[in-house]
């Protein structure tokens, strides 16, 4: 789901066959120019998160966790990593998926 429900896919992504993958400048059209910045911002701490579940997951604590935690922690990586927008479409769905992921990990 997306953070702007009120937005259909092509207004960022175009019409078929010339879909397009929008970057922050695309945001930056219709919002201002702080836009870019809170674009750049949810991707990347959309891929700290990612990083910090696959470490995890990688590691002790994920070797540690039981098989339901590393199930949903893999579900979650596929989830938001499959996506392709590091959060772009809803940077605090990705965040809240993550984390709990990596809480389930922890526990």
């Amino acid at each position: 789901p997306s953070a702007m429900p009120d937005l259909s896919c092509s207004d960022c992504h175009g019409e078929a066959p010339e879909l397009m993958r929008p970057d922050a400048d695309g945001c930056v059209m219709c919002h201002d120019d702080d836009y870019a910045e809170i674009y750049d911002d949810w991707r990347t701490t959309t891929q700290e998160y990612l990083d910090e579940l696959r470490a995890l997951l990688d590691g002790p604590e994920g070797a540690a966790a039981s098989e339901e935690a590393r199930a949903r922690a893999r579900r979650a990586l596929e989830i938001v990593a499959g996506d392709g927008s590091l959060g772009a479409h809803n940077a605090f769905l990705a965040e809240s998926v993550l984390q709990e992921a990596i809480d389930g990990l922890q526990e």
